[in-house]
């Protein structure tokens, strides 16, 4: 995992071509980044908001012309979407009415049906293939999104 001042593109890709499963900023606060590295630890990808928003605007700008093997639910979309954002599982949980374990589950569906490994691989994946995760969505009453 990538902790650095640098918010630099070209960096955090070289970054992440080069094997870092996350990316995070050094201003994190200390509270976020020990959740960090237990994310990373138990096989997430934490990245910063700011990151994840940079790797989303540089997909929209160089979008892949293939097609999703399986759709991603309209759920599993808003949980992708909040992921993009920088959201921690318990912080998508909260966000969205869920459990931290349902969110999981979520997670696991995503990188099923994207064939990813981690977090960054799922975002950079599901924004080529045209998953809409720029839009922010407010959940509805009930945990919808």
């Amino acid at each position: 995992m990538m902790v650095t001042v640098v918010e630099d593109h070209d960096l955090i890709f070289r970054s992440l071509a080069a094997g870092a499963t996350g990316y995070l900023l050094k201003k994190t606060p200390p509270a976020k980044l020990l959740e960090a590295i237990r994310e990373l630890s138990a096989g997430g990808a934490p990245m910063s908001g700011q990151i994840a928003r940079k790797v989303v605007a540089a997909f929209r700008q160089h979008p892949s012309a293939d097609p999703p093997s399986q759709k991603l639910s309209p759920v599993e979309q808003a949980v992708l979407q909040r992921l993009a954002r920088g959201l921690l599982y318990k912080e998508v949980a909260e966000e969205m009415g869920l459990s931290t374990s349902t969110v999981r589950t979520h997670v696991w569906h995503i990188y099923r049906k994207l064939q990813v490994h981690n977090r960054t691989e799922a975002i950079l994946k599901g924004v080529s293939r045209g998953a809409k995760l720029a839009r922010e969505t407010r959940p509805r009453p009930g945990g919808e999104p």
